[in-house]
């Protein structure tokens, strides 16, 4: 299930000419929590599933921007990804061949992996964004509400009452 961008690619082409869709969800994953593996699931319905991690120096940026704590949390992209990996709906995990982190090279890969349903949070920020960029490239965005499942709300809980909701 691991492979890096360029076999991430090669296998998305060979899952095209077979099943026809290509679907897709990425992010930190940090940590990795039941609103990813219910994301995963509902998506693996719609054609084999591609999910692409953000590299840690993107998190860092990304999100210690935002809320002045320190990111990532859980810092083995390793681990991470063999969590995610284990889900038996993911078919393909890679991290992300991002630079900037801007949202034209999100539009970039997902055209190139020829990704029909992208899975978003229904209250991610980029989530317009990422409905404009779909419906671009002829596809549509799946978004499910995370909302008591997020990874800031899990870690905030945990602090608070040791309740641990990561898969």
């Amino acid at each position: 299930k691991y492979r890096t961008w360029e076999q991430a690619l090669e296998r998305a082409k060979r899952f095209r000419s077979v099943k026809g869709l290509i679907s897709c969800f990425h992010g930190g994953f940090d940590p990795p929590h039941l609103g990813h593996a219910k994301m995963c699931s509902r998506l693996y319905r719609f054609g084999p599933m591609f999910v692409g991690f953000d590299p840690n120096w993107w998190l860092t940026i990304r999100r210690s921007s935002r809320d002045n704590s320190v990111h990532p949390r859980f810092s083995q992209l390793a681990w991470r990804m063999w969590e995610i990996a284990s889900l038996p709906s993911v078919d393909t995990v890679f991290v992300l061949p991002v630079d900037k982190g801007h949202t034209d090279e999100f539009f970039e890969i997902y055209r190139a992996l020829g990704v029909q349903v992208l899975g978003c949070d229904a209250q991610h920020r980029l989530r317009p964004e990422y409905e404009r960029q779909m419906q671009l490239l002829g596809g549509s965005v799946l978004a499910i509400d995370n909302k008591d499942l997020s990874a800031t709300q899990i870690h905030e809980r945990s602090l608070v009452s040791e309740r641990y909701d990561y898969i």
